[in-house]
This record gives structure tokens, C-alpha cells and sequence, in this order.
């Protein structure tokens, strides 16, 4: 989808919610911005910020916001007792793809599945983020 020179670019594939804003006028990509905001206010019924990660790059004269939303802070499985439990807590980097486990126990265990669940569990699903870009 694009609007006003910009790209929105929705990818279900990578097992969590994530928009890619993209253009080369920062002032116009902090208005996509917020209107993506507003929308996953509206979508969500919520009036505060969404729960979400953004990474902003700037690379020559593109600028670059990689938005991921949310629908938890921690998945089940950081709360979870004893060696059921995970602690990975994801934050920005970790829905970039790097996964940062503070604990060696569960850097040995994890595995992809363990991680995509992760994902999944934290992010919006398919059918809100659907929502959220038809509502700009």
C-alpha cells in the first residue's frame, strides 16, 4: 500500500506483526507514523499508545521505521515455574530477529518453534493487522 510517497508493507509471513514505513521525508514518515498509531488505537478500541517495538533507520536520504505491534509484553512462558519457564522478554532487537536469552539454560533449549510460538504470542494477530492497515 502506499500513501503520500510512502510504503506500508505488512509481513504475517515472518510469524509477527510488523510494518515497514518507508520514504524520504522524515517530517511526511512521522505523520504515516502517527496515523498508523491511530489506527491500531481505533482497531484495538483502546485509547492509549499500542503496545509496540520501532527500530528507525536513516541510510543516505531514506528513512526507514520497522514497526512491530503487540498484544502482549511477555509471553506465557516468561511467568511460567521451575524449567518450564523461559525468560525471554521480547524486546526490540528480539523482534528484529535476534533473540537475547539471559539465562544459558534457554539459549541451549530454544528452538525455532519455541520462538515463533513467541512471536506469535506477543504480536498482533493476522486479522487486527489486516484491520489496522485497511483502517489508513
Amino acid at each position: 500500500m502506499e500513501i503520500s510517497g510512502l510504503k506500508y508493507y505488512s509481513a504475517q509471513s515472518t510469524g509477527r506483526s510488523v510494518v515497514t514505513l518507508s520514504g524520504r521525508k522524515a517530517d511526511v514518515l512521522t505523520v504515516q507514523f502517527k496515523r498508523l498509531l491511530d489506527s491500531a488505537k481505533k482497531v484495538l478500541a483502546i485509547k492509549t499508545e499500542p503496545m509496540l517495538n520501532v527500530i528507525c533507520m536513516h541510510e543516505g536520504n531514506l528513512w526507514r521505521f520497522i514497526v512491530f505491534l503487540r498484544q502482549k509484553h511477555r509471553p506465557d512462558a516468561f511467568s511460567r515455574k521451575g524449567k518450564k519457564r523461559i525468560f525471554v522478554s521480547p524486546g526490540t532487537i528480539d523482534m528484529a530477529g535476534t533473540i537475547i536469552t539471559p539465562r544459558e539454560i534457554d539459549f541451549r533449549r530454544l528452538r525455532a518453534a519455541d520462538i515463533n510460538g513467541i512471536y506469535q504470542e506477543v504480536s498482533l494477530p493476522d486479522e487486527k493487522m489486516r484491520q489496522i492497515m485497511k483502517a489508513l
